[in-house]
């Protein structure tokens, strides 16, 4: 090295070392030029970068040259651009050059000391996304397509301003409500087929009355009713009419819904009544005539708004059900009404009080501290109260909500799953023949059914959650919760019976036992078959 710097001049050492800074700077300046953040500032002016400015002006003499060729299709670009909105990143038509994209970061935005949330930074503008300011100030807006390209459409409200056609009189149009179609709002959840009114979700996911709302809806259909034409009425059947062999006209009903003549007695006369309630909203409801050998479709087909939800509809029961909002003191009230639940809660009311009164009875003339031979004998009938008093609660309060449908029978589950434990308890203690007394079948008897009774009431919570998409499903998981415990529970009476009958003939509790598993099995058929209702829809419907 010594060598070499010896022989270098130091001239020629200075010119190598200015040389090699031109060219770090030269390169230096071409990496930040393409790296920098352009911000346009007018969309025909161009942007303001160094890098393009001399591209610019290094160009100028191709323009000139080529002026002529070139002037119809830059001024075709200016008018197409002119059109466009402008795009970060793309081709400047004033420089014929191509513009670099728009650069972002991301960056934290802490909304009033609660929450933060993701924003972006283009130097000193920061942008928020649209989905949390519609939301925070309540505000519209959508992409839309305008001649040819998409475009942001912002407004403070969805509605539309009409002017008033006419001046206002008490018999006509209310204002410009013809114009208004209540039912077509994104926060209106559907039409009501109970009330015939719309459900608003503006404060609230979950659908309620909105009174402002409801008086909207009726201005605009009673102003439409004064504007538009008549609606084409065309009437395919009378509830009268009937065939030459004198019987009525065959209609064709789809699969799970149900059509009947029904008495009008405002009317004096039958009427045609159809019932789609396991309908959902995306599918359509219609109704088709056959005549002859011909099957004619007819009518309009709307979107059908059930007045009964899906989850409170059971198999084969048409009228009786109550309204899926009701309070709780409407609820109450059901008990003196009939209801397709009315028999059902009394039938479960009345036999809790006959078993607390028995078990208030026995708790008397028992001494409970000294007698622990009577304490499996209280729990049993302890279970007996609790099981019917749960149950009829369940039916009375589970119109009330969706939700509340769900909790008052996961209730119902484990009231009746606990029934089963109690059951178990008493068998254990007073019913076990002797040749299992002892045995490690009789040690474990207890605690298995305690391990019964938590997995057959998790089992029949969550096969309501099937109820709807896999019923059949839901069934089976249901009747297997409750028939596993119960069949654990009898097992020490099914060995008496079958492997001792002689001896089970001698014993006065046997018929009882007999009795009770007949019983069990009856109701347990009539329950998975849903009959009689499933063979004669509508016959039985407050007998559920």
């Amino acid at each position: 090295m010594r060598c070499l710097a010896a022989r270098v001049n130091y001239k020629t050492l200075i010119i190598i070392c200015a040389l090699f800074t031109l060219v770090t700077v030269l390169l230096w300046n071409r990496c930040s030029s393409d790296n920098a953040t352009s911000f346009p500032r007018r969309l025909s002016n161009g942007f303001r970068v160094d890098g393009l400015e001399k591209k610019a002006v290094a160009s100028e003499s191709d323009r000139r040259v080529n002026h002529g060729g070139r002037q119809q299709s830059e001024e075709a670009f200016l008018q197409e651009q002119q059109k466009a909105p402008p795009v970060a990143g793309g081709f400047d038509g004033s420089v014929g050059s191509k513009v670099l994209g728009l650069k972002y970061e991301e960056i934290d935005c802490l909304i009033n000391d609660e929450h933060t949330i993701k924003g972006r930074r283009e130097g000193n503008e920061v942008f928020l996304p649209f989905t949390w300011v519609e939301k925070y100030f309540d505000v519209y807006g959508k992409v839309v397509q305008h001649d040819g390209y998409d475009r942001f459409e912002f407004s403070h409200s969805y509605s539309k301003v009409y002017a008033q056609r006419a001046p206002y009189h008490p018999d006509g149009v209310f204002m410009s409500f013809e114009g208004y179609n209540v039912e077509v709002r994104d926060r209106v959840k559907c039409i009501s087929g109970v009330e015939g009114v719309p459900l608003s979700t503006q404060w609230g996911p979950q659908g309620y009355f909105y009174p402002i709302q409801i008086a909207q809806y009726g201005l605009s259909h009673y102003s439409k009713n004064l504007t538009e034409k008549p609606p084409h009425v065309e009437v395919y059947e009378t509830a009268e009419d009937e065939d030459r062999n004198g019987k009525p006209n065959a209609w064709a009903v789809p699969k799970g819904c149900f059509m009947a003549s029904v008495a009008d007695k405002s009317r004096f006369t039958n009427v045609k009544q159809f019932i789609a309630p396991a309908m959902k909203s995306a599918q359509r409801a219609s109704l088709v005539k056959l005549q002859g050998n011909w099957r004619q479709e007819r009518g309009n087909r709307g979107h059908y708004v059930s007045p009964v939800l899906q989850v409170f509809h059971e198999q084969g029961i048409l009228f009786g059900y109550r309204h899926p909002q009701s309070s709780a003191t409407a609820c109450m009230l059901s008990l003196f009404q009939m209801n397709n639940e009315t028999l059902n809660i009394w039938t479960h009311l009345l036999p809790f009080w006959f078993f607390m009164w028995r078990f208030v009875t026995t708790l008397w003339i028992t001494d409970i501290q000294n007698d622990s031979y009577s304490w499996p004998m209280l729990v049993y009938m302890c279970t007996s109260c609790v099981y019917p008093l749960a149950s009829s609660c369940a039916h009375t309060f589970s119109s009330m909500s969706k939700n509340a449908r769900h909790i008052c029978y996961f209730l119902d589950y484990g009231a009746v799953n606990l029934f089963s434990l109690g059951s178990a308890i008493a068998y254990s203690a007073y019913t076990f023949p002797d040749g299992l007394v002892r045995t490690t079948f009789h040690d474990y008897y207890v605690a298995l059914a305690v391990l019964n009774t938590v997995l057959s009431t998790g089992l029949s919570c969550y096969s309501r959650f099937l109820e709807i998409q896999k019923p059949r499903l839901c069934k089976l998981l249901r009747i297997l919760a409750f028939a596993f415990p119960y069949t654990w529970d009898s097992l020490p009476i099914l060995y008496r019976l079958l492997l001792f009958p002689g001896k089970s003939a001698q014993n006065e509790a046997v018929l009882y036992h007999q009795k009770h598993m007949l019983m069990t099995l009856l109701a347990s058929f009539f329950y998975s078959a849903h009959l009689p209702e499933r063979l004669a829809p509508g016959r039985f419907d407050y007998i559920d």
